[in-house]
């Protein structure tokens, strides 16, 4: 059974959005904020402009990305399981792709997979007990994907903040504008799905790089300008540039890469 790449990393996707829809509403105390506002720009006391209230938010508003990054850590782990099973999928079932593939009995359990059922289990947790180097550069991007997050999400509050007092609005509604901000199913499907792809894409690069693959092609999900021209552009050596890089391409991007093999008989096509 071929596997559907892009069914795979939405399940597996959704599965984390609550986690980092959660981390997202807990890294800020809604109350702490409106308090310290209010008792700084009472109601009536005029007006400020949303850079003014952004600049106040990043000073006044306290942000614990503990629980974040260490969830986006936890997405890496199971994503990286997925893209090791899928490359190791593409590398079997293109029996001439590597010089160096994984070992038989890995292709064979690749090719034995029930993609229907598959779930990342105990190999994602002992991977993150003995991260592999790309595991480690996923990390790396945890911290730094945290604190984008968390900017744009104080930057938000600050856009809030600047509402009040420009339109009049209570504190008690203002609370609830930013109740609804951070805790928004939407954005954090839409960061669980990008990073998903991205760590599945940089483990399937990873083993095709350690299997000697030689040039990949672009596997477009749902076509767009930018994902057209890179599918355009396949198929590539391994280690040169796409167009627009590699996937995901934008948010929501459920692109993928596989080796290209010419002339070679496929299994389980």
């Amino acid at each position: 059974m071929k596997p559907n790449t892009k069914r795979l990393k939405t399940r597996l996707a959704v599965r984390h959005q609550r986690a980092i829809r959660r981390a997202i509403r807990d890294s800020v105390s809604v109350t702490d904020i409106i308090d310290a506002w209010f008792a700084n720009f009472p109601e009536g006391s005029g007006s400020v402009t949303p850079d003014e209230a952004r600049a106040w938010a990043r000073v006044h508003v306290i942000v614990n990305t503990r629980t974040l990054r260490n969830t986006l850590f936890n997405l890496y782990a199971d994503a990286a399981i997925l893209g090791i099973d899928l490359s190791a999928y593409e590398i079997a079932r293109k029996a001439k792709v590597s010089k160096a593939a994984p070992s038989k009995k890995e292709l064979q359990r690749a090719l034995a997979i029930n993609w229907n059922n598959w779930k990342p289990g105990n190999r994602a947790a002992a991977l993150r007990l003995r991260p592999s180097a790309t595991l480690y550069d996923l990390l790396n991007r945890g911290t730094s994907m945290s604190d984008e997050i968390t900017m744009t999400t104080v930057k938000r509050i600050g856009t809030i903040l600047a509402r009040t007092l420009n339109e009049g609005i209570s504190p008690r509604s203002a609370a609830i504008l930013i109740d609804q901000l951070i805790d928004d199913p939407v954005r954090a499907l839409s960061i669980a799905q990008t990073e998903t792809s991205y760590a599945v894409v940089q483990s399937s690069l990873d083993l095709y790089r350690d299997s000697g693959v030689e040039m990949i092609e672009y596997l477009v999900a749902d076509p767009c300008d930018l994902c057209s021209e890179n599918e355009a552009a396949s198929p590539i050596q391994l280690g040169e540039q796409w167009p627009n890089g590699d996937p995901p391409v934008h948010p929501n991007c459920m692109c993928d890469v596989a080796p290209y093999v010419v002339d070679t008989k496929l299994i389980n096509e």
